[in-house]
């Protein structure tokens, strides 16, 4: 549904108080009849073109806090969501999660992202990497079970080697 401006609500309204058909007003305005008959309906029962209250929850922060919150983050004062909620309830006596901190900074063009521990390795290195240290555990000749288990990996792989079982006399 396309907004209409409180400009073009009173032309119309104005137009239909004229005497023009509505199907006139709507071919002038390039709109539906259907929305200036409903139009001059709101218009009748509210007197006014203004919108109607927005229904929903009212926000926690105002349009000064989220300023405040922006700017924390642009300065330097705070680095994350946790520490900007902190820093809010301490100053502002405000009470607000972390999530309503990252919309805040999302709705603002400000992103939150996770951390992330540690690099991953895309399939065909996991592949590469376990060949290459199959083949050095083979070249060095070890002759026990061995168990490499690497923090670049996302699980554990055991491997077995199980060379010359034959016993040395």
């Amino acid at each position: 549904m396309v907004y209409l401006s409180i400009e073009k609500r009173s032309r119309i309204c104005a137009l239909l108080e004229e005497g023009y058909p509505s199907r006139y007003v709507a071919d002038k305005e390039k709109i539906s009849q259907s929305t200036v008959i409903r139009i001059k309906k709101r218009k009748d029962a509210t007197r006014t073109f203004k919108d109607k209250p927005k229904s929903g929850r009212p926000r926690l922060l105002t349009g000064q806090n989220e300023r405040k919150v922006l700017r924390y983050i642009t300065t330097g004062v705070c680095t994350n969501a946790v520490a900007i909620k902190k820093k809010l309830k301490i100053e502002e006596q405000i009470g607000v999660s972390e999530s309503t901190v990252k919309r805040t900074l999302h709705r603002n063009g400000l992103g939150a992202r996770v951390k992330r521990c540690h690099p991953r390795l895309p399939p065909v290195d996991k592949h590469i990497f376990l060949i290459t240290t199959l083949f050095l555990v083979i070249l060095l000749g070890l002759d026990f079970i061995f168990l490499l288990t690497s923090r670049f990996l996302s699980h554990i792989f055991v491997i077995f080697i199980l060379s010359n079982t034959t016993t040395h006399s």
